[in-house]
């Protein structure tokens, strides 16, 4: 009788140990969700890089696809490096450009001496160069542990719609993200040294070459623990290029102050909310709700929060602190669809919770945000592919998407990670 009463306690463990929790149910079809998604990933890519990649190269005036010039971008910052070179003493011939003359220094050994059909070609090359950097980056920085989540973690970047609108319209962000993050990377993971001060404070000026995008991670070099001397080298560097940038100038000050004009209209007075599908940032919505004339000291003020938090939370993991700065830059300015690749380290740092955070729900909920982002990131994009007013809607949502996990990862700057590869 005993034992037939130990047989059936036996069986009913048993029984009770093959019911699955849902987090080993999510486990367990993780690798079978990877196995789906990195197919349609790389036909995603393949597809979409090809066709922008024709677009940064052909001379073609007539796109059949879309209404959006071949290269535009690139064929914009040609034309300003040559105008402003060419000025010879004088300010005539400069218009009002959104760009520093310290950028335009700096993209000069870029399009300063050869035909702008060289420079395109010039430029698909060093974003090939660009794109191998990033995915080595992501791949490395995001703890992936099997091959699948590897290809998954490669094919992140290359899928994403804003790096195929970056090629296609010649924009800068493709070439300014590898060479910040790793900057950033040298800083926080090497030891003070002068040989790795120099070349990361190298890398980081470079991000500022678009403003918008490198002026608001120099907090994270001003407040790397320990680290002093790199914030005192990019801003030297950026004053030295600035000067060198003027030298052809008779009235440098009131050049550069029509720039920053043109920025503040750029942001705040071009077309209508809406039309242009600029839903995601400050300045965007100050216009909707009618407080465009007040658009530069709100950004100020929002920058300088970014510096207080960051400050504050110095010492919180990498990835933590560069998802929340890129989202922040993201909303705080002016930005079209391109620059969305700001998101990748936000998509990193959540990769990273999902998997190595100690909290169990924060983990579980890093990973629900994470599998909403990646379909949100995909190419070709809703922004032209749906139709209006349905196209301005899925925006807003992911606006919406964006800032749930800026909080969500600002809520998580004191998380505490397990087995970070990155790391050690």
């Amino acid at each position: 009788m005993t034992n037939v009463v130990k047989t059936k306690v036996a069986l009913s463990g048993a029984a009770t140990s093959r019911v699955e929790s849902p987090r080993d149910w999510l486990l367990r079809l993780q690798p079978v969700m990877l196995k789906a998604a990195i197919p349609i990933m790389l036909l995603v890519s393949a597809l979409f890089l090809t066709y922008e990649f024709w677009r940064l190269l052909s001379d073609a005036e007539v796109n059949p696809l879309s209404d959006v010039h071949n290269a535009i971008d690139l064929k914009l910052r040609y034309w300003e490096v040559h105008l402003w070179f060419a000025a010879k003493k004088s300010s005539a011939g400069i218009w009002r450009s959104v760009y520093q003359p310290a950028s335009f220094v700096m993209l000069w050994p870029f399009m300063g001496w050869l035909s702008l059909t060289a420079v395109r070609w010039l430029w698909a090359a060093t974003t090939v160069a660009m794109l191998v950097w990033l995915v080595h980056i992501t791949v490395r920085e995001s703890g992936a542990v099997n091959k699948f989540q590897r290809r998954f973690m490669a094919l992140l970047p290359l899928s994403m719609y804003a790096t195929g609108a970056t090629i296609g319209n010649g924009q800068l962000i493709v070439h300014i993200l590898p060479m910040l993050l790793t900057g950033l990377l040298i800083l926080r993971r090497q030891p003070a040294s002068i040989k790795y001060d120099l070349p990361a404070s190298l890398l980081i000026l470079f991000s500022l070459v678009k403003a918008s995008i490198g002026a608001p991670f120099f907090w994270m070099v001003m407040f790397m623990p320990g680290r002093l001397r790199p914030a005192i080298f990019v801003a030297a560097g950026y004053l030295l290029l600035t000067l060198i940038g003027i030298t052809p100038l008779e009235a440098p000050t009131e050049v550069m102050m029509t720039s920053v004009e043109r920025s503040y209209e750029l942001a705040a007075h071009s077309t209508e909310w809406g039309r242009d599908l600029r839903v995601a940032d400050l300045a965007a919505w100050m216009r909707f709700v009618g407080l465009k004339n007040v658009v530069f000291p709100v950004s100020a003020f929002f920058m300088g929060l970014l510096g207080l938090w960051l400050w504050r939370h110095r010492a919180a993991d990498f990835w933590v602190q560069c998802g929340v700065t890129g989202i922040w830059t993201r909303l705080l300015a002016y930005h079209r669809w391109y620059d969305d690749l700001l998101l990748l380290p936000a998509m990193i740092a959540l990769f990273r919770l999902a998997h190595m955070d100690e909290d169990t729900s924060s983990r579980r909920f890093s990973g629900i945000l994470f599998a909403l982002m990646v379909p949100a990131m995909l190419a070709p994009g809703t922004l032209y592919v749906l139709p209006t007013p349905m196209n301005l809607y899925v925006e807003i949502l992911k606006s919406l998407l964006w800032m749930t996990v800026l909080v969500h990862l600002m809520m998580r700057s004191g998380a505490a990670l397990v087995s970070d590869p990155a790391t050690g």
